[in-house]
């Protein structure tokens, strides 16, 4: 059975560990080039992905930071304008690319998503059977928000 595409997996096959996986997912759908290079858990995204690169033989250091050749490498392999993709997607083509023995084979590339494909964070909503919407189960919460506002304004009124 094929995994789930979220982003947790995608940062468990980076080789995150669960824990920093779960508290790293918020992050990853900014983009790099608005994301603060000196937190964390931004940190150890990058030294993960330093090490997946390393791995397919690029010569560049593990320093935690984008620093130059990271950044040129992360052209050559994710393509012009990763910083500006969200990290899931730079995430997903650096996993995508790697062809080292035990890592993902073309086989299990079919489980990770295409290029510049946003992974959902949550899928509520459809589990729900609520249509799609611009800002997903965030909109659903906004409107909720306001329907009760509007419903609990209108008791007040006739009491």
């Amino acid at each position: 059975m094929a995994q789930e595409r979220t982003v947790r997996n995608l940062l468990l096959a980076l080789g995150i560990g669960e824990y920093q996986a779960q508290m790293i997912t918020p992050n990853m759908f900014q983009a790099p080039a608005t994301t603060d290079p000196k937190s964390p858990h931004i940190m150890m995204v990058v030294q993960a992905i330093q090490s997946r690169l390393i791995d397919q033989g690029h010569q560049i250091s593990p320093t935690s930071y984008l620093d130059p050749p990271t950044a040129a490498v992360l052209d050559q392999v994710v393509g012009s304008g990763w910083e500006t993709s969200p990290w899931s997607n730079v995430i997903t083509q650096v996993l995508a690319t790697t062809n080292t023995p035990g890592d993902y084979s073309a086989a299990d590339n079919d489980r990770l998503p295409a290029k510049q494909e946003n992974v959902a964070f949550s899928d509520i909503a459809s589990d729900l059977g609520l249509p799609a919407v611009p800002g997903g189960i965030i909109t659903y919460g906004i409107g909720a928000y306001l329907l009760y506002r509007w419903l609990s304004k209108g008791k007040r009124k006739s009491a």
